[in-house]
């Protein structure tokens, strides 16, 4: 199938909209118990949730939705349906209720599911219509073996051999689709990554940008405006146009809405119009040469997503459930099932897609499903219940050993590094020879190939080691990364203590201001099982043990507790990803400006929380915004790095590599280590792609 014009990065890649520094990170794998701070919370309501009570967001702005239940914090408040349940018919006809008994857990449910007969399911699939040689090809015995794994396992109510099967993590948001404001709707379902499409990928792993929602966009010689094109023959999956008047609809309720949506990007729009249908003109208020990438392109899900006016018209954007959800994708709601943990998304065969670019996805349903425990997971993805696998390395690499033909994918570095953030406002962490002492202590050998798995590189750069990043990590910026010689030195860590007069007392301590120094160091992931970035704090914690400094660490796995304390500056130092550099190194650098810095105890309005507070870094950061990428800005870039460096308000670590495995029992196509065409990360946009080129084995 012909691909939509891809534009190829030449000179210097692009950037898009920062993501929140605190919360689960939108790059992150939500799922993932080695790097992603996966939320794992219990159950708390059975059934849908009624009525709802949302909260404000927070300063940072939109952030990755988690609902938080009543009795557990501020949130989400439930209100019991009626007793009435409903059920719904799992392939083969088994039925379940669409509310379990209070006294039945969702592993029981499915276990019941389970424990049917080998002839039952075989003759509940026959029910279900299945053929002696179905409508791909395949044979009798085989589509009854996949219909009878889908019900033995009883998380499948639609046919195995037509669904792509993935996982994600526990969900508890099912009857809402507004991504605007915090609980408003699971992340990582699905909706956000093949429902809502941009209006460029940038699909980093392919190191190209492909237009999809719009065909081109040009700025404005003084970079005051901009006008970009929209494809012609796009609808929305309820078969209304997508036109200009949706973009800027769109656009103004941004603008109209501040306190809802707390975007960057939203203070440097003016306005936006659409003079015809194919046309919108952005106009802006400073000078801004990156809107495309900034705002118009994306790396992992939209940084603005669009919404049709005929639907959101009247609405209030913090309130408005948006379900069903209309989008422009090839993939609509088919249902979601609370007791299943799932999200069922089912093909348009309407897509606009299929004639204007050539482009139908074989496979009619995509699901969304909350993992089971490990021993389950491996043994679904074994069986060929799954096609996205989601457990840890360890059962990857056993499974790669005793099937060769699998593909085991380690060759895709996250976009955010791991790293150390401190609080730069708060003394001691406002000496930058402090910060500098601590540096000292982090042992990156180690946490890369120890503490991570799988093993990965201790951070040369403060961003992904992508070839994208190419033109920015020059002859220059090597120097001046050898310059400042990040490595583990304790020797030097307590040479700098020394002179700082931090001295020791007759018990060996450390002493500041009088008193035996301590700090603490946040993490938000989990401390049991203990998540990598945990271990990463615990490690620093030893070493500054030994020069006598009392380091304590708090796990924030649940909650919007770390968000919060890194917005008001409670904290001291952190242990999780280094966000920022996407496409751009400013992106990065932007959020450490402090122009306009919100002092401790008040909440941080945008990212500048760690609060690092230098007029040389801003005045270089400042200069970098205004320029365009190309080699004519790289003595800025490079003078940008340095200075970066040399304040060190946050401390690259690691690199963070996810292992990617995908079953070829039922579908063949996936990206593999020679053939990455698009990113393997489920909760990223660009894995939309991989269902355009999905076939049946």
């Amino acid at each position: 199938m012909p691909w939509p014009a891809a534009v190829t990065r030449g000179g210097c890649p692009r950037r898009e909209r920062l993501p929140p520094p605190g919360g689960r990170a939108p790059h992150a794998n939500p799922r993932d118990g080695s790097g992603g701070s996966a939320e794992r919370r219990q159950d708390a309501a059975q059934g849908l949730p009624g009525s709802i009570r949302w909260r404000n967001p927070g300063p940072m702005g939109r952030l990755p939705a988690t609902r938080r239940v009543a009795g557990r914090g501020e949130g989400i408040r439930y209100t019991p349906r009626s007793a009435m349940r409903p059920t719904h018919v799992l392939a083969g006809g088994i039925r379940v209720p669409e509310r379990s008994d209070p006294g039945l857990t969702r592993k029981q449910v499915l276990r019941g599911a389970a424990a049917v007969g080998a002839g039952t399911l075989l003759s509940a699939a026959v029910l279900a219509g299945a053929a002696p040689v179905d409508a791909v090809g395949r044979n009798r015995t085989q589509h009854l073996a996949l219909r009878a794994a889908s019900v033995a396992t009883g998380a499948l109510p639609v046919p195995r051999d037509e669904a792509v099967v993935q996982e994600q993590t526990s969900y508890t948001v099912f009857d809402s689709f507004n991504p605007f404001t915090p609980n408003g709707n699971e992340w990582p379902s699905g909706w956000l990554q093949i429902c809502n499409e941009p209006f460029f990928y940038a699909n980093v792993a392919a190191g190209k940008v492909v237009p999809w929602l719009a065909t081109g966009f040009q700025l404005a010689p003084d970079h005051l405006s901009g006008t970009m094109t929209l494809r012609k023959g796009v609808t929305w999956n309820d078969g209304h146009p997508f036109t200009s008047a949706d973009v800027a609809f769109t656009f103004s309720m941004y603008l109209a809405n501040p306190t809802v949506f707390g975007t960057t990007w939203g203070q440097q729009l003016k306005g936006v119009s659409a003079p015809n249908a194919s046309t919108v003109v952005f106009t802006f208020r400073t000078p801004q040469p990156r809107w495309q990438e900034n705002v118009l392109e994306t790396v992992v899900t939209p940084p603005a997503v669009m919404v049709p006016e005929h639907i959101w018209k009247g609405k209030d954007p913090a309130t408005f459930s948006n379900n069903p959800p209309v989008t422009t994708g090839a993939w609509m709601l088919d249902k979601s099932y609370p007791n299943l943990k799932m999200f069922v998304w089912r093909r348009n065969d309407n897509y606009w897609g299929k004639h204007v670019l050539g482009l139908f996805p074989v496979p009619r349903y995509v699901i969304y499903r909350t993992a089971p425990p490990t021993d389950e997971d491996v043994t679904d993805f074994e069986r060929g219940v799954t096609d996205w696998a989601s457990f840890p390395y360890p059962q990857m690499a056993l499974l790669k050993g005793r099937d060769p033909g699998l593909d085991l994918i380690t060759s895709f570095t996250d976009p955010c590094p791991r790293g150390c953030y401190f609080n730069c406002a708060k003394p001691p962490f406002n000496n930058r020879e402090f910060r500098l002492a601590m540096s000292y202590l982090i042992n990156r050998e180690k946490a890369a190939t120890v503490i991570w798995s799988p093993p990965t590189a201790p951070v040369e750069f403060p961003w992904s080691s992508w070839k994208w990043f190419g033109p920015y990590e020059n002859a220059a910026a090597h120097a001046i990364v050898k310059k400042y010689d990040l490595t583990y030195n304790p020797a030097k860590a307590g040479q700098i203590l020394d002179r700082l007069g931090f001295k020791r007392n007759a018990n060996g301590q450390r002493m500041f201001q009088g008193k035996p120094l301590t700090f603490n160091i946040i993490t938000p992931v989990t401390s049991s099982p203990p998540e990598p970035e945990y271990l990463i704090a615990q490690m620093i914690a030893s070493e500054a043990g030994k020069q006598g400094i009392g380091v304590t660490v708090q796990s924030y796995s649940v909650g919007p507790t770390f968000g919060n304390d890194t917005a008001v500056g409670s904290f001291d130092m952190t242990s999780h990803w280094l966000c920022g550099a996407f496409l751009d190194p400013t992106q990065l650098y932007d959020g450490f400006n402090s122009t306009g810095m919100t002092p401790l105890g008040k909440r941080a309005l945008t990212n500048d929380w760690p609060r690092l507070n230098d007029p040389t870094f801003n005045a270089i950061d400042n200069s970098l915004d205004k320029t365009i990428p190309g080699p004519a800005a790289m003595g800025l870039y490079n003078q940008a790095l340095d200075r970066f460096l040399y304040d060190l308000p946050v401390v690259p670590t690691i690199q963070t590599v996810y292992p990617f495995m995908f079953n070829n029992k039922v579908w063949k196509g996936w990206p593999t280590n020679s053939n990455l065409y698009a990113v393997p990360d489920n909760w990223w946009s660009p894995s939309a792609l991989y269902y355009f080129r999905l076939q049946h084995v």
